[in-house]
């Protein structure tokens, strides 16, 4: 069945919201709007839209910055290319006169000190949170599926109106949650996060150094 016209505009403003809440500007703010509305008791974005904007935005974010959670190796070459970038925007500041952007001058940069800042109090904080979500959004599926099976997408949008998206199109079945993986385990719902994300992040910090400055200056240099 085709996707009315009008369900593709709400998709396509929700994929535009969902770029726009890349930038970390807010984070500690929308981090604490998160906790706030997860400790409500009534979180449901299966029939509450901007439940649903929300649930989807963290994901979103978490996925931007997923390279916090993965193995130190992975970790670490993508933070080196990421700061690369910074670096290379502020090298056409500099030329053009302007005032350096945020972690963008090679000059005066610990790339040690900001990496274990940006883990633990950025990163750490709101894979915790998405634990909670996780678990949240699991109940709610367990919940569905005790009832009827699942409405078509049109009889969908009649009743509720195109506010909110039906909950099978933003999260994935418990058959396509089935992640193969280098431990050769599968998870669903918080596990995921808690079992990897929590699992490989407190233990990079540590494990950057002075001599990942060094490596870092010399690459860069």
């Amino acid at each position: 069945m085709a996707i009315p016209q009008n369900h593709e505009a709400r998709e396509r403003q929700v994929r535009i919201a969902l770029i726009l809440s890349t930038d970390l500007s807010k984070h500690m703010q929308d981090l604490g709007d998160l906790r706030l509305r997860l400790g409500n008791g009534d979180f449901d974005p299966s029939e509450v839209a901007a439940d649903q904007q929300l649930a989807l935005t963290w994901y979103f974010r978490a996925s931007d910055i997923g390279h916090s959670a993965k193995p130190w190796d992975i970790h670490r070459r993508w933070s080196e290319r990421l700061v690369e970038e910074f670096h290379a925007q502020g090298d056409v500041e500099r030329g053009l006169g302007l005032p350096l952007s945020p972690l963008c001058d090679r000059n005066n940069f610990d790339l040690s000190k900001s990496q274990t800042g940006f883990l633990q109090f950025i990163c750490l904080p709101m894979y915790e949170e998405l634990v909670r979500l996780d678990e949240l959004l699991e109940n709610r599926l367990q919940l569905r599926q005790r009832k009827k099976p699942a409405t078509s997408v049109s009889l969908h949008v009649s009743r509720h109106g195109l506010k909110v998206l039906p909950l099978d199109d933003i999260v994935p079945s418990e058959q396509e949650l089935k992640v193969e993986s280098r431990l050769s385990r599968s998870f669903t719902g918080g596990a995921g996060v808690q079992e990897i994300c929590i699992l490989n992040l407190p233990s990079l910090p540590p494990t950057w150094s002075p001599a990942s400055k060094c490596r870092m200056a010399g690459r860069l240099s």
